[in-house]
């Protein structure tokens, strides 16, 4: 019985992470910070704890429980770090292909 919970447990846990949402930087020049506060008061130059990120990249969502509307989502990159990007800065991913590129449906 034991065994059967803990298969259920770990198939919903890996279900959870199919489904996160999937993010794209829309220009570049957008930065992703590790801190949410250092991210706040950056304007056009970053901090140490900043980096710039490239047009087209694509972010995985690091949904963060309590945090409520926030102008800031925490995203992992494709190297496995996690940062804080500026919601204006992303849109969600289209999938495959580009942001300005017309696909047929």
């Amino acid at each position: 019985m034991m065994r059967l919970i803990a298969t259920v447990a770990g198939f919903c846990l890996l279900m959870t992470q199919a489904f996160a949402d999937v993010w794209m930087v829309k220009a570049s020049g957008t930065w992703g910070c590790k801190d949410r506060a250092v991210l706040a008061e950056v304007r056009d130059t970053a901090a140490a704890a900043c980096v710039a990120l490239l047009a087209g990249e694509r972010l995985l969502d690091m949904a963060e429980v309590g945090v409520g509307f926030s102008d800031h989502v925490r995203v992992q990159r494709h190297d496995g770090s996690i940062v804080y990007v500026s919601t204006d800065a992303i849109a969600a991913d289209p999938g495959i292909g580009t942001l300005s590129e017309d696909r047929p449906e």
